[in-house]
């Protein structure tokens, strides 16, 4: 999974880490391994992010394990089905509850708390697309894309925020050959990305002290191509 993937450079890098996970025990386990072997300090707080107090409950944890946190990467998410026709309110209100709401509050307690930082969030550069199989989880993202502007607005200069829109980075095992050359051909590449693409993107905004309100799209070109996803 893409979050792991962000986890262990930076862990690799020598960052200490608080991860926040729902139900991916087993994945937090291995990370929490993997930091002791990077010789970096870790925990992984067992949170749901659809509880209203979870964002403060989170943050207010994290800073009392670490004293200081200089960076917010946000990149927890749902992505459920759900179509124009039959998506209901509750889609919507789950859907941008985790994908766009909780980044905003944990955001806005990093704010608060720590000052001064660097906040990135992950969105999905089919958000400019018209998914029509995921239109809740669609609505989220590209909320979250505005609510990136908006923060880099009223968090400055102390905090800059900048976001990731990653095209395909990870292909599920079992994916058809024909599926994957039609990924590749949709792109202005011609190639999928992986994970480490993603990876050199947020070294760039966490160390470009220059650059906040922006969203960068590691998408081989996807975007560009103006197509309908999924149809």
């Amino acid at each position: 999974m893409l979050g792991s993937c962000l986890a262990k450079t930076l862990m690799t890098a020598g960052v200490n880490l608080v991860l926040q996970y729902n139900s991916s025990d087993t994945r937090a386990v291995g990370l929490m391994d993997f930091s002791k072997k990077s010789r970096v300090k870790a925990a992984a707080l067992k949170l749901n992010m659809l509880k209203e107090e979870t964002p403060s409950v989170l943050m207010n944890r994290a800073i009392s394990l670490t004293g200081r946190i200089d960076y917010l990467i946000n990149s927890a998410s749902i992505y459920k089905s759900s179509t124009l026709a039959d998506m209901t309110t509750a889609d919507i209100i789950e859907a941008v509850s985790v994908n766009a709401a909780a980044p905003l509050m944990l955001s806005r307690a990093f704010k608060n708390q720590c000052k001064t930082g660097v906040i990135v969030n992950i969105l999905d550069a089919r958000m400019v697309d018209y998914d029509k199989n995921h239109v809740a989880y669609s609505l989220s993202k590209q909320m979250l894309f505005s609510l990136t502007r908006m923060m880099s607005v009223e968090f400055a200069p102390d905090i800059r925020v900048n976001a990731i829109a990653p095209g395909i980075v990870t292909i599920p095992e079992g994916t058809p050959e024909d599926t994957v050359a039609r990924m590749k051909a949709a792109t202005l590449l011609k190639k999928t990305g992986t994970g480490e693409n993603v990876v050199s993107a947020l070294i760039y905004l966490l160390s470009n002290s220059f650059v906040t309100g922006e969203t960068l799209f590691v998408d081989g070109g996807r975007n560009l191509n103006g197509r309908m996803f999924g149809l």
